[in-house]
């Protein structure tokens, strides 16, 4: 695939701004209970450094993250910026408690009293942690389903009972304009469930568009890049933002296309936030080959024993 490092490494950035974001991205990811996101941005954000400078350079930073309030999901426009929006309610606070204990359907019941569907109020964060929860539950009890059975056929054909549901709660804030970028992140995640790769493509794009730093959405659209040119549909409905890179990076390494996510990487500017994580990465780019040939050697030597037991 045709790397353009004049693209990938165009969305300006700045040091203390990326900092203040992936901060910010740290407590919003923590408290949706996007755990794996968290940890990346977490990493990230302890990879930068302290960024102690000029005080001058520290105000003009926080002035410049003051200015960037406006929030966009337009596709194509550069990402501003993102809003913490309304603070949380008291039965979110309940629900979250409820969550972090894993007690999924009880959270859902908190924020949704009957049971219906979405919380009332319009609240975004209560209706992502209701769907969350929902989806959860669902996989926790396919996963049960899944222990009480011993053919793999019928293993396989397994599903998350509660995907329906959320697909025609979460299709209707969509469709209204009502989803911020995480409850659209979910329902890109749902519509993936349901074997509708296209449609959670668009869905997909839209959520990072709408909030870039949250890295699970980026690793479930790669999930649904398997060929170049799924790849290439996607240019131009990605945010201008320098959490993309990542995203074509690691789409470049799921290819097995090393040196071109080497040279994206490198790409990036001496302090870009992509940098420490390049320098960690570099030596499993090139170690992934040989451990794919021995995988594949291994599973073969191991079907050649099987067959020739009797």
């Amino acid at each position: 695939m045709e790397i353009d490092t004049a693209a990938a490494s165009a969305a300006p950035w700045h040091a203390h701004h990326v900092r203040s974001e992936l901060r910010s991205a740290v407590r919003e990811l923590t408290s949706r209970g996007l755990k794996q996101s968290a940890v990346w941005a977490s990493e990230l954000l302890l990879g930068l450094g302290s960024g102690e400078g000029s005080a001058e350079v520290a105000a003009a930073a926080a002035a410049a993250a003051v200015a960037e309030v406006v929030h966009t999901r337009a596709p194509s426009a550069a990402w501003t910026g993102f809003d913490s929006g309304v603070g949380d309610t008291d039965r979110l606070l309940m629900a979250k408690a409820y969550f972090d204990l894993g007690e999924f359907l009880r959270c859902a019941h908190a924020l949704s009293p009957g049971g219906g569907g979405l919380p009332d109020g319009g609240h975004a964060k209560e209706a992502f942690l209701w769907a969350y929860s929902m989806y959860l539950a669902g996989e926790r009890r396919k996963e049960e389903e899944m222990c009480e059975l011993s053919d793999p056929l019928e293993q396989s054909q397994l599903v998350n009972a509660n995907l329906k549901l959320l697909r025609a709660a979460l299709c209707g804030l969509h469709r209204e304009g009502a989803a911020d970028g995480f409850v659209l992140y979910l329902y890109g995640v749902v519509l993936k469930e349901m074997d509708s790769p296209a449609a959670a493509r668009g869905v997909l794009c839209e959520a990072v568009s709408a909030y870039p730093l949250n890295w699970s959405a980026w690793v479930d659209l790669a999930e649904l890049c398997t060929e170049h040119a799924a790849v290439a549909e996607l240019e131009g409905a990605l945010p201008a933002h320098w959490a993309t890179a990542f995203f074509r990076g690691h789409v470049l390494l799921e290819l097995q296309q090393n040196e071109e996510a080497v040279a994206l990487y490198t790409a990036q500017g001496a302090g870009s936030p992509v940098r420490p994580y390049m320098v960690a990465l570099r030596p499993l780019m090139f170690l992934r080959p040989y451990w794919t040939k021995h995988l594949h050697e291994f599973n073969l030597s191991e079907t050649i024993t099987h067959q020739r037991l009797p």
